[in-house]
């Protein structure tokens, strides 16, 4: 009888789904690949290649695992990796919901000027499923245009730091390529000689871009894209043909790391 009641507990705990939230707080799935919090930025500015390689500042997933951005002494973007206890957690969210997050319009546009860059919050639960597109928020915020939740929670995700911060190690890579056409004047462009093994002709794939292919490489091809490619993107190499003849291609290159839930 009380082997048979310790199965049917272990059955119920199995079944049971993520346990209830305290009242008030936010009820999520503690899963590696679940999203729970997001911000990221976009500009009107980016070019094609730069908006499929963009990161987001900030990711929450439901493990605790936090992928954000900051930038170095020489300015560059870093990735970098952190991992919250539950409790960290649960007073992240709890501070979005407590500056607004769940009350904001779905588009926020009070800035008057044009061509601004867009941010985007995300909050993903079990009973919540709210995207925030905020035009021009730095200048909203400091012409006093927005709710202070807005800036406060901007202003929180996009300095995160804390203890377990380390740089982020992709263990995936997404490679992202297409032929540039027409002449390339090395005055204004910088070319360089494509050295990883792999076939930029062989990269295929279903891609956002009608111009850009894309492929996700794993383990060595992953770590040899991600020391290579540090900030430059165009790319040649020697083609020989029946006739032993050469010329040259020409290619725009980027990569992003493959993040959790993709």
């Amino acid at each position: 009888m009380r082997t048979a009641s310790l199965l049917l507990l272990v059955v119920l705990l199995l079944f049971a789904g993520p346990a209830a939230a305290a009242p008030g707080e936010i009820n999520y799935e503690a899963f590696p690949e679940r999203l729970l919090l997001r911000m990221e930025t976009s500009s009107p500015y980016m070019g094609e290649l730069e908006k499929l390689t963009k990161l987001p500042e900030f990711s929450l997933y439901g493990d605790g695992t936090v992928i954000f951005t900051r930038a170095d002494r020489d300015d560059l973007v870093e990735l970098m990796r952190a991992k919250l206890e539950p409790s960290e957690t649960a007073q992240l969210l709890e501070f979005a919901k407590s500056e607004g997050l769940l009350e904001w319009d779905d588009v926020i546009e009070k800035c008057p000027l044009e061509n601004m860059p867009v941010t985007v919050f995300t909050l993903r639960s079990l009973s919540e499923n709210r995207t925030i597109r905020v035009y021009g928020l730095a200048y909203s915020a400091g012409a006093g245009l927005l709710p202070p939740g807005i800036a406060r929670l901007y202003a929180r995700l996009g300095s995160f730091s804390h203890p377990t911060t380390q740089p982020f190690k992709a263990e995936k890579m997404k490679l992202f390529v297409r032929t540039v056409t027409g002449k390339i004047h090395k005055s204004s462009a910088r070319v360089e000689v494509w050295r990883p093994d792999i076939m930029l002709t062989k990269v295929t794939g279903a891609t956002p871009s009608a111009a850009f292919r894309e492929k996700v490489y794993e383990g060595r091809f992953a770590a040899k894209i991600a020391k290579f490619l540090d900030g430059k993107v165009l790319y040649t190499r020697k083609v020989v043909n029946l006739f032993f003849s050469q010329k040259r291609e020409v290619y725009e290159v980027g990569c992003r790391p493959v993040l959790p839930e993709e």
